[in-house]
């Protein structure tokens, strides 16, 4: 790999490495920003705050009820 680098840039190597080590830092960052947005933007443009649909149906023995929503 380096054999081959060396005869595309010949003694330029400098340039390689920057641009190397460019790449390996904004890859990452790239990509964790584009997680980020994403999750933001599905955080905001979700339907239903609460999850939505039907509350779930009152247990044989428990002690709370479950009173629907009408909306």
């Amino acid at each position: 790999m380096l054999a081959t680098l060396l005869l595309l840039h010949g003694d330029n190597m400098d340039a390689v490495y920057f641009w190397s080590a460019l790449l390996i830092a904004l890859v990452p960052i790239a990509v964790f920003a584009i997680i980020g947005v994403l999750a933001v933007r599905g955080y905001f443009h979700r339907g239903a705050p609460d999850g939505g649909g039907e509350p779930p149906p009152p247990s044989a023995g428990g002690r709370w009820r479950v009173i629907p929503r009408h909306h």
